[in-house]
């Protein structure tokens, strides 16, 4: 990383720097000008290595709220599986090519991907049988539930404008 992105990004808080610093360490990313950003399994997380930090600093963001929830369920980055991974950087990336995206069509197109790999509604979470409790319509979710759709957006825009992506 560069002198001025390191400098950049250093100052924007614990959940950026634990980021930044769990990435550098696994040898994800090499500078935030990168273009593209590929886990082990070839699967491609990110358009750049910027969106990458968002997502991971996203989840993060997530799984500390679920947990204040007192859902323990959400792993953390560095143990997320693949498909979790990439769904937020899906999720990153429609906030970023539409900055005015509202929670509910953030969790629509979040649904609509669900739907497309198969997703199905149930009661709980369930990788292996591919069944989630959010899996409804936006206005059927319980507000707990929309809260992370609030949370996970203006942290994408805020680190998106931190890091002068928007």
């Amino acid at each position: 990383m560069s002198g001025i992105e390191k400098e950049h990004v250093e100052g924007q808080g614990g959940i950026v720097d634990k980021a930044i610093e769990d990435l550098t360490a696994k040898k994800q990313y090499v500078s935030l000008g990168d273009e593209v950003v590929v886990q082990d399994d070839l699967t491609v997380l990110a358009k750049t290595t910027s969106d990458l930090i968002i997502a991971a600093a996203c989840h993060m963001a997530n799984r500390a709220y679920c947990i204040a929830l007192g859902d323990n369920s959400q792993p953390t980055w560095e143990d997320a599986p693949a498909w979790q991974r990439t769904s937020a950087c899906n999720g990153v990336l429609a906030i970023l090519e539409n900055p005015s995206l509202t929670p509910e069509q953030s969790h629509e197109g979040w649904l609509k991907q669900k739907t497309e790999e198969g997703w199905k509604y149930g009661s709980v979470k369930d990788p292996e049988k591919k069944e989630h409790p959010c899996f409804l319509p936006y206005a059927e979710l319980p507000e707990e539930q929309k809260r992370k759709d609030y949370i996970f957006g203006d942290n994408v825009r805020s680190m998106a404008k931190a890091l002068g992506l928007l």
